[in-house]
């Protein structure tokens, strides 16, 4: 496991399963973050579209309601596409 335990309490990280996790620094802003996971999700909504999984209304309706996002992917692809 990732912590140690004595006595049924935590004893802190175990040394061994922290030499399995590569070392590297963070590069990545939040706002690259934002918009690395805003364009996965409209690229997804893309292709369920035109699979006719649904129609670009619907899809926009399904992710605010379901993912609780105030805009739906086709609203956030249109900003984007807008530069805002």
């Amino acid at each position: 496991g990732f912590y140690l335990y004595e006595n049924g309490r935590s004893a802190g990280t175990n040394p061994e399963a922290l030499n399995l996790i590569p070392s590297r620094q963070i590069t990545t802003r939040p706002g690259d973050a934002w918009r690395r996971i805003r364009d996965a999700i409209i690229r997804e909504a893309e292709l369920a579209r035109d699979e006719g999984v649904a129609s670009e209304s619907d899809i926009d309706t399904a992710v605010r309601l379901a993912m609780n996002f105030p805009k739906g992917p086709f609203e956030l692809r249109r900003e984007r596409e807008a530069g805002a």
